[in-house]
């Protein structure tokens, strides 16, 4: 049962997927990502991690008081990854951390006007 149910949603996937070469593949995109934001418990450790493990530079560093964070911004090609720590423990991203634990926060998209 597992196995047609995967194909079905295979197929359904791949019916959203532009097809090569039609129109939506050459058209450009309305959107990009802008960021990534990740929510971590030590902003050094993950520091550590991504500049030495990965080879992500640190482009920035800064307190954002009134969200209650420590953010590191990461450049990763056209994108970024915002590294989010919490400064507080009724933060939003201190909550977040709590109920989920560290990982993926949000997707930040970037919209083009045409």
């Amino acid at each position: 049962m597992t196995s047609s149910r995967s194909a079905r949603s295979q197929r359904a996937a791949s019916a959203l997927l532009p097809t090569p070469g039609s129109k939506e593949m050459t058209t450009p995109n309305k959107f990009q990502i802008d960021h990534l934001g990740i929510a971590v418990r030590s902003l050094d450790t993950a520091l550590q991690f991504y500049e030495q493990q990965l080879g992500f530079p640190t482009a920035h560093r800064e307190t954002v008081n009134q969200e209650k964070v420590n953010v590191a911004m990461l450049p990763a090609g056209e994108s970024r990854i915002e590294l989010l720590e919490p400064t507080t423990t009724d933060s939003v991203i201190a909550k977040f951390i709590d109920k989920r634990g560290e990982g993926l926060h949000h997707v930040a998209l970037k919209v083009h006007a045409y």
